[in-house]
């Protein structure tokens, strides 16, 4: 889910942390024309606890922790944290 987007980040310069909660605005073309997109992103355990004070049931989540492959390709989003 985000840790993809993270490395992704780390590649393009701009510095995100895995549990940070943040905003971040895209353009994009919609018929014709640039549209500018806000999204925000969150940390798996801040999503799950929003679910669950909202109400609903959640039985499983299941995140796999980062393969040492990331960590060694991402070494500033990874740092401190192990595989």
């Amino acid at each position: 889910m985000r840790p993809l987007i993270g490395a992704g980040q780390a590649v393009n310069a701009t510095p995100c942390k895995y549990f940070e909660t943040r905003s971040r605005t895209e353009e994009w073309a919609q018929g014709g024309q640039a549209v500018q997109m806000r999204f925000w992103d969150r940390p798996l355990h801040a999503m799950t606890e929003a679910f669950t004070a909202a109400g609903f049931r959640i039985s499983v989540v299941s995140e796999p922790p980062f393969v040492p492959e990331a960590c060694e390709l991402f070494r500033s989003v990874f740092r401190g944290r192990g595989a």
